[in-house]
């Protein structure tokens, strides 16, 4: 005799959705959330670069200035 199995199929369906649900929210957050982070520290390296190159920038100026001064005299 054959039984309808239908509705237990979509009662397993439900609870192994419930059961997953969390562990892929969780999965999409964290996965997001080191995004994030790793987006922060490029951007702090990419201002650290920055302030790098207008520091030395500031040194070659320092430097040409003192030795046109120098070539002067």
């Amino acid at each position: 005799m054959m039984t309808n199995t239908e509705p237990l199929d979509w009662i397993a369906l439900g609870i192994a959705t419930v059961l997953l649900m969390p562990i892929v929210v969780y999965a999409y957050v964290d996965s997001t959330s080191r995004l994030a982070k790793v987006r922060q520290e490029t951007l702090h390296a990419w201002d650290l670069r920055k302030e790098n190159t207008r520091r030395n920038m500031e040194m070659y100026t320092k430097y040409y200035d003192l030795a046109l001064q120098e070539a002067k005299k």
